[in-house]
C-alpha cells in the first residue's frame, strides 16, 4: 500500500521527471515510453508468448532471465537520452543487481504509467472507424451516393 502510494505521488506531482530507482550504485529513470521504446519492446517482445491476463509476477516470471533486456529498454540511467543508452551494458548491469522485487516494481510502473491496454482499444477503434470510412459500410454519409444524378 505505502508503494502505490508512492509511485502515485510521483506520478501526481513529478510527472515530467519520471518514477527514479537507485539500483547497483545507478541511478535510472522510468518515462513514459517513447515511439523508440516502443520498437525496442516490439522487437525484444517479438519471441516471446505472453499469455493473456498474466499479472506482474507472471509477466517477469514468463521474461525469466531476459528481464535484464526488457528493463534495460524501460530504464534510462539518469542524464542519460533514449538513443544513446548502451542497452547491452545497462542488461548486464541490472543482471548483476536488481533483485525480484525491484524487477517486479518497474513493471508495477511502467503498466501504471503506460496504459498499455488502453491505448490499443483506442487505436482498434480508431482503426475500425477508418475502414468502415473508406469502404462506405456503415458511413454517415453513404446514402448520398445512391441518390440519383441530376
Amino acid at each position: 500500500m505505502r508503494s502505490a502510494l508512492l509511485t502515485l505521488f510521483r506520478r501526481l506531482f513529478r510527472p515530467s521527471a519520471g518514477i527514479r530507482y537507485r539500483i547497483g550504485g545507478v541511478d535510472y529513470v522510468q518515462r513514459p515510453v517513447v515511439l523508440l521504446q516502443i520498437e525496442q519492446l516490439s522487437e525484444f517482445l517479438s519471441t516471446i508468448q505472453l499469455p493473456p491476463g498474466l499479472n506482474v509476477a507472471g509477466i517477469v516470471q514468463q521474461l525469466g532471465g531476459r528481464i535484464s533486456g526488457a528493463l534495460a529498454i524501460v530504464l534510462t540511467p539518469l542524464g542519460t537520452e533514449i538513443d544513446q543508452k548502451d542497452r547491452a551494458a545497462i542488461a548486464a548491469q541490472l543482471r548483476n543487481h536488481v533483485d525480484i522485487e525491484t524487477a517486479v516494481k518497474v513493471v508495477e510502473d511502467f503498466l501504471s504509467c503506460n496504459p498499455v491496454g488502453s491505448v490499443f482499444d483506442k487505436l482498434t477503434g480508431a482503426i475500425g472507424t477508418c475502414s468502415t470510412l473508406l469502404t462506405g459500410n456503415g458511413s454517415p454519409n453513404s446514402s448520398a451516393s445512391s441518390l440519383p444524378e441530376t
